[in-house]
């Protein structure tokens, strides 16, 4: 889908948001933005450069996501870190089927500068 926009965020290596409503006494990662976002181009592609998910309190790792077509969401959903162990314990996950969970979860492979996954998203 050519020009769809495509939003990313997640918790930084200390499991910390960026957010007004992460009032928890944890040190924040200021290296770490904590959102991006993409516009795919003319094949429907986008990429992103990001840390690997990490845990957040009561949460698998995860990053979630927002696809628009303009102003209209198209897509809210996460994507997961495939085979973590705490996969098994988060309300979210738990509550997919195998094959949806499946399609949301991202197995890393060693790239050229560090672990990188692909995940195709289809609206």
């Amino acid at each position: 889908m050519p020009g769809a926009r495509i939003e990313i965020w997640q918790c930084d290596v200390n499991g910390k948001y960026l957010h007004p409503g992460d009032n928890r006494l944890v040190a924040y990662d200021q290296g770490f933005q904590g959102f991006g976002h993409n516009i795919t181009d003319d094949a429907g592609n986008y990429a992103f450069r990001t840390i690997k998910p990490t845990k957040y309190p009561g949460r698998t790792p995860h990053i979630h996501v927002k696809v628009f077509d303009g102003n209209r969401e198209l897509l809210t959903t996460q994507f997961y870190v495939a085979g973590n162990p705490d996969n098994a314990r988060d309300n979210l996950y738990r509550r997919m089927s195998k094959a949806d969970a499946e399609a949301v979860s991202m197995t890393f492979t060693k790239g050229p500068k560090g672990p990188e996954t692909i995940v195709n998203i289809v609206v």
